[in-house]
């Protein structure tokens, strides 16, 4: 080593060094804050407690449950509408189990359906799934049952008897 490239590195050090520092702290608050999130996601906020309004006929949410926001707005209508079309599927990643929902005619435009919305739906007794097949290939297909059909119909009545900027409609 020459004289030239020992000095480059004698002073190339502290620089890497500091470098290394800020590294090291920038991975310590990642750590941080993904604890931070885990434990929020784990622990129900007082916001998002249910009300024990209905989302369906005769369908009463039960207190202090934490996925509410599942079946918020108009989310579980088209969750039922898109399973009606047919071809619904519920999967798990196989790298970290994450549940998604795969299509067999899947069109970008289509409406988003959460995973949460449908494990929601199936608790409630609004669909059913095949849990006889795989979760991750080829997917456990979903299928409306007789009360997810007289829920669909009453919520897409509900949809189109109201005027445009009003809300749904809640019948208990």
């Amino acid at each position: 080593m020459n004289l030239r490239s020992y000095a480059l590195l004698q002073t190339a050090l502290p620089d890497l060094g500091d470098g290394l520092a800020q590294q090291d702290r920038a991975y310590s608050q990642l750590v941080e804050s993904l604890s931070a999130y885990r434990r929020l996601l784990s622990s129900p906020e007082p916001a998002q407690h249910a009300s024990n309004k209905s989302h369906g006929p005769g369908q009463e949410t039960r207190p202090h449950r934490d996925d509410d926001w599942a079946v918020a707005g108009e989310r579980g209508l088209v969750a039922l509408g898109v399973v009606a079309a047919g071809g619904v599927r519920f999967r798990r990643n196989a790298i970290g189990e994450d549940p998604y929902i795969s299509r067999e005619r899947a069109q970008w435009q289509d409406p988003a359906v959460f995973p949460q919305t449908v494990q929601r739906l199936v608790a409630d007794g609004l669909l059913h799934q095949d849990i006889t097949e795989n979760v991750y290939r080829p997917g456990q297909l979903l299928s409306l049952t007789a009360q997810g059909e007289a829920d669909l119909r009453h919520r897409a009545s509900n949809r189109h008897d109201r005027q445009p900027g009003e809300p749904m409609r809640s019948e208990h």
